[in-house]
């Protein structure tokens, strides 16, 4: 009678435990979908939002796209590619249109010589392509760069880019606007010889506050 009574015990004890396990695998599950939900709706409406765009602009020595706001915005992240108009030259980002000695940079270059690991201070405007250099008369300047626009502090932009220089070279640069006050409301994307633009040069500006 004792082992009848411990098997008896024994197949009630795991019944109930495999209809609980059952139950909790259930709710958990229904639990990771609702919060996976959730999460991807808040970055998808929240997080990232496209807040300018260019494509295809009248060939020009300064793109410049407006309408932003930094103090709200936060995060700038920038991406695109401009094309050089059949003039060699080199291609570099004002903010706010700020002409003035009020970017600081550091920067590596990878790929077809260049000056590796240089900085230089009080310049006119952030570079895309690295000094001693140009890009090809019809060549391109490919980016991807951060800026954080909040103010209070020195406006820093990190990134890379890339572009056509008899052969293809990857510009790595740490730069920095100096500005501290001022609300970034435009960046303007400039050629110091010749015209940018055209068919191909494609700019998304997104905002991550």
């Amino acid at each position: 009678m004792a082992i009848l009574h411990t098997t008896s015990t024994s197949v009630i004890e795991k019944s109930n435990w495999n209809q609980s396990h059952t139950i909790e695998d259930s709710t958990l599950t229904t639990a990771m979908y609702a919060a996976s939900s959730i999460t991807t709706d808040k970055i998808s409406t929240t997080l990232v939002s496209l807040v300018a765009s260019s494509e295809d602009p009248a060939a020009a020595t300064t793109l410049t796209i407006s309408g932003l706001d930094g103090d709200t915005h936060g995060i700038y992240d920038v991406s695109g590619r401009v094309i050089k108009d059949g003039t060699s030259g080199t291609v570099g980002v004002r903010l706010n249109g700020d002409t003035g000695g009020n970017y600081n940079n550091r920067y590596r270059v990878i790929g077809s010589g260049g000056a590796g690991d240089v900085a230089a201070n009080d310049i006119t405007y952030m570079r895309l392509v690295e000094p001693t250099q140009v890009c090809d008369a019809s060549g391109f300047v490919a980016f991807n760069f951060r800026v954080i626009a909040k103010p209070g502090q020195k406006r820093r932009i990190l990134g890379q880019s890339n572009y056509s220089q008899t052969s293809q070279v990857t510009l790595l640069f740490t730069e920095e606007w100096t500005n501290t006050t001022t609300n970034l409301t435009s960046m303007a994307f400039i050629a110091t010889s010749g015209d940018i633009g055209g068919t191909g040069t494609y700019i998304r500006i997104y905002a991550m506050p």
